[in-house]
Parts: structure tokens; sequence; C-alpha cells
């Protein structure tokens, strides 16, 4: 049970925890629920739809009898997302060093190597990094699921 001088405290602290002060501060956190990039919703133009049902007939034709249509049309999706993230960090990994390493990317010593690429675009290359494993994951998790027959 909280008591008088605890709500007290928590009152006091509240009155000055009011966000961001700066002008920057305010103009990040204003952001903050935005999605943007890779993490936005997929616009389904009508060439996206057709590069998703070319791929769902390729997964079919190479598991027939295994998947039906609307499984391999998730997990082509999902393959595009994963193409569409290893694109842009191949662009990112241009930006920063000039030209895409030909070498096991843990081995790749993360720093600039091209001036006026910085740490901003290093920050890109970490988030989508991580949008490419979560990608990957989901992708997985789809065909798993299809191969088991839980998705049927």
């Amino acid at each position: 049970m909280t008591t008088d001088r605890q709500r007290a405290a928590n009152r006091a602290n509240a009155k000055r925890s009011t966000g961001p002060a700066s002008a920057a501060g305010k103009s990040r956190a204003s952001r903050n629920a935005r999605r943007h990039g890779l993490a936005a919703q997929a616009q389904f133009g009508s060439d996206r739809l057709e590069r998703i049902d070319q791929l769902a007939r390729a997964i079919i034709a190479s598991m027939p009898g295994q998947i039906d249509l609307m499984q391999a049309r998730s997990i082509a999706q999902a393959e595009l997302d994963v193409t569409a993230a290893r694109a842009v960090a191949g662009a990112l990994l241009t930006e920063l060093y000039g030209t895409v390493p030909d070498c096991d990317l843990a081995l790749v010593p993360w720093r600039p190597l091209r001036p006026g690429a910085g740490l901003r675009t290093f920050h890109d290359l970490k988030m989508v990094e991580r949008y490419l494993r979560r990608s990957q994951a989901r992708r997985d998790k789809l065909v798993r699921l299809c191969l088991s027959g839980a998705g049927t």
C-alpha cells in the first residue's frame, strides 16, 4: 500500500517529468511512434502483387501438395521483405565503405571509411540489420508452420 509520503514524492517527481525541454528533444520525441522506411506498411501496387504471385507460384511448384496458394503468398511476401532489407543494407554499406565488402560481415571493422559517411549511416545500418533479422525470422516461421501442417 502506498503511503501519503510516497504519493507526495510521486507527485513531485511527476511534475518534474514533463518530457524533453529542448527543441531538438521535442522534435525527436514527436517522431517516436512514426513508422517509416522498411517497417512502414508496404505498398501493394500491381508490380509488387505480381512479384508476390510469381514467387508464390515458384514456391508451390517446388513443394507440390505441401503448401497452398495463401500460405505461399505469405512466404513470398516475407521473402520480398527480406530481399528489400538486404538491398537497403547493401546500399548503406556502399555509402559507408564505397563498396559492399566481399567478406564475412562479422569481420568488417565497423568504422566509416568514406569521407562524409558517419554515425548516421552506421545507425541506419544497425536498424536495417535488426529489421532484416526480424523479417528472416518471420519468413522462417511461416515456412515451418506451412511444412508442419499447422498453417492449413
